[in-house]
């Protein structure tokens, strides 16, 4: 199949979910702070775009590389946050045009903008050494990042991940498939090659919403799916451009599963056997040579539904590491 910059695919699919300092003057490039723990701050990139960072807890940096797309990193801090801040200072980024952060000034979504804003955030911290920390769609970036800036990066942490975004959908839509009920020869539109797998779900999306299954594919309980949406009911003016934006740019949909190969520092992958929106068979062919592999029994969204397992397999990690 012929690659395009941009895909046929429009509008926002496949979320999950889905006191501010004022921007000060840049120095260079971007301007320098070194925050102590619960601050939250605007930090300028490069280009001009507003980025919004919380900085909380203790210990080593980590940055939080949100799913999504584009659903910011709120719902992280407010139902997992304090896990995590007791192992890390966490530094939890909305990433431009999601979230409380701008959209981008020039319009760059592009994936090496994305990674290159991860870069300016860690400079702009004074953080010399970074572990990151990924979820979902979170993944396919922070893959990008650590092929381009890998000199300051410590270990990775990845949680549910998509690193070959074709790949989830094609799983997302078999699933879709079962628990829509839909046999024989009605299959054929969404299992049509010639098409993309993203074009090929939308119209399952849609019916997974109508019948109000939509939570089944990450939760165990749609009570959780229902919390979840009131959490992130919380953020006023929830920026969504970069949602609408990045399933219909080619570059987003690139395997970084060969890449793993490559990148020898400590790497925590945890999957859920039962997390349908990126597939329980995603692990498949990662081959990070220092990676140490968990899974439980549950899906998507174990910050909610598996917390005290999650914590446990941090904890061990973090004595390896």
């Amino acid at each position: 199949m012929k690659q395009t910059s941009h895909l046929p695919f429009r509008g926002l699919l496949l979320c999950v979910i889905l006191i501010v300092f004022p921007a000060l003057t840049a120095f260079g490039a971007f301007f320098q702070v070194n925050p102590t723990p619960r601050d939250s701050i605007i930090i300028t990139a490069s280009d001009g775009t507003n980025l919004y960072v919380d900085v909380r807890g203790q210990g080593p940096a980590c940055l939080y590389i949100h799913g999504g797309p584009g659903v910011g990193s709120y719902w992280m801090e407010e139902l997992y946050g304090s896990e995590l801040e007791r192992h890390f200072t966490m530094v939890y980024l909305d990433q431009r045009g999601s979230g409380r952060s701008a959209s981008a000034a020039t319009g760059d979504y592009s994936i090496e903008r994305m990674a290159k804003d991860f870069e300016e955030v860690r400079q702009s911290l004074g953080i010399d050494s970074l572990v990151t920390f990924s979820h979902s769609f979170g993944g396919v970036l922070q893959m990008k990042h650590a092929e381009l800036y890998p000199d300051h990066l410590k270990a990775m942490l990845m949680v549910a991940p998509t690193i070959n975004l074709n790949e989830s959908v094609e799983e997302m839509i078999g699933y879709a498939l079962k628990i829509l009920d839909i046999k024989g020869a009605d299959q054929a539109p969404y299992l049509d090659k010639n098409k993309y797998p993203i074009d090929r779900f939308f119209p399952l999306f849609t019916k997974m919403r109508e019948e109000k299954v939509f939570w089944k594919p990450y939760y165990a309980d749609p009570r959780n799916s229902d919390r979840m949406d009131s959490v992130m009911a919380q953020v006023p003016s929830h920026n969504g451009e970069f949602g609408m934006r990045a399933f219909g740019m080619a570059e987003f949909y690139t395997n970084f599963k060969p890449a793993t190969k490559d990148i020898a520092i400590p790497v925590l992958l945890y999957f859920g056997r039962h997390d349908y929106a990126v597939g329980p068979n995603h692990y498949k062919n990662i081959a990070f040579p220092n990676m140490t592999l968990h899974f439980w029994e549950g899906g998507h969204v174990p910050f909610m539904e598996g917390k005290q397992e999650l914590e446990q397999t941090i904890t061990e990690w973090l004595t390896m590491i």
